[in-house]
């Protein structure tokens, strides 16, 4: 078949076309991938912004916990930050918020009440307390002394009203309008 310069130009025009369309699909399926590749303990921020997470999974169920501050985040040793893996908002709230922990060696669980660098743990001194608020065993975090005596101690986590109220998930979506 001989080609005129139309048709030339038609072949190489359809072919760039489909070209970046085959690219454009790659990178789709890239990013859409990357949500499910992340690996448990791995360490993602949402393009723009500060907060950086610690992802886990158990089961099905995902969960991400914030690194309270730089300082912590020195503290432990094996992460680094050049490990940390920028990631959209909608990967990063695929995941369920903790504010559950335990330190290492301490049974005690901890409500935490993060704000900016700092923050407040509240403790839920019983499995009454913590079926009560109807809070996920799955979800503790089990971190270390430093991380945990990173937060001022509040009032110890109560039902109902008052000083020691820990959160109504019914009626906030995070601990902190509690604060």
């Amino acid at each position: 078949m001989v080609y005129n310069n139309s048709m030339m130009k038609k072949y190489i025009i359809t072919f760039a076309v489909s070209v970046m369309a085959l690219g454009a699909s790659a990178l789709f399926v890239s990013a859409q991938s990357a949500t499910f590749t992340l690996p448990d303990g791995a360490l993602i921020r949402a393009a723009g912004d500060i907060d950086v997470y610690i992802v886990k999974y158990v089961g099905a169920k995902k969960f991400k916990r914030l690194v309270l501050s730089p300082s912590v985040f020195d503290n432990y040793g094996h992460l680094r930050w050049e490990d940390i893996r920028e990631v959209t908002p909608a990967v990063r709230d695929g995941f369920t918020t903790s504010h559950l922990v335990r330190a290492v060696g301490d049974p005690r669980v901890f409500m935490l009440y993060p704000k900016g660098d700092t923050g407040e743990k509240r403790w839920i001194a019983t499995a009454d307390i913590f079926a009560a608020y109807g809070f996920d065993w799955d979800s503790i975090y089990e971190i270390n002394a430093f991380d945990r005596d990173s937060y001022a101690v509040g009032a110890n986590c109560t039902v109902g009203e008052g000083s020691g109220f820990c959160w109504d998930p019914n009626n906030c979506e995070t601990p902190e309008c509690v604060m």
